[in-house]
């Protein structure tokens, strides 16, 4: 199956998980490309609402079987920038599509299921099959476990 990977990482949290993400789902005999979305110009950190970010990469999911979503939580909500992202694509239909955010907060309820509800709700609106979801929480007792773990899960939903 052909994956792409479309992350957003700002401290390169998000980017180690799907890392190792990508190298789990080789080993199982898909291709598979991450893409960054980046912003033109430096990113504005106090930046939320979407329509305001103007991204300098759009990569086209077109060409995927499926895909991973993968950004950070910012103020208990989805990432402005996968926020803006979602707003440009024009179609998810019928691709297999699972979401992976982190946070920095310790428990998933502070923020990390809200932003995962609202990847959910942007994709469905655009045809997506949600095949499941992860969260990574930063400030966890047993961060290292959570990782290993939301790798096992986003990889294995692809076969």
């Amino acid at each position: 199956m052909k994956i792409g990977i479309i992350v957003h990482s700002k401290s390169g949290n998000t980017y180690s998980v799907i890392e190792g993400i990508q190298e789990k789902l080789v080993q199982r005999g898909h291709d598979v490309k991450i893409e960054r979305i980046q912003t033109e110009g430096e990113e504005n950190l106090n930046e939320v609402d979407p329509t305001k970010i103007h991204l300098g990469t759009i990569p086209d999911v077109s060409q995927y079987d499926g895909v991973i979503l993968a950004a950070p939580v910012r103020a208990f909500s989805i990432s402005p920038i996968l926020g803006a992202y979602l707003t440009h694509i024009s179609s998810l239909e019928n691709k297999k599509v699972a979401c992976l955010v982190t946070q920095f907060l310790p428990f998933p309820q502070m923020g990390g299921k809200r932003a995962i509800n609202q990847i959910k709700q942007a994709c469905k609106s655009k045809g997506a099959i949600i095949a499941g979801t992860a969260i990574v929480n930063w400030t966890h007792p047993k961060r290292e476990a959570k990782i290993v773990s939301a790798i096992e899960i986003i990889s294995k939903l692809f076969g």
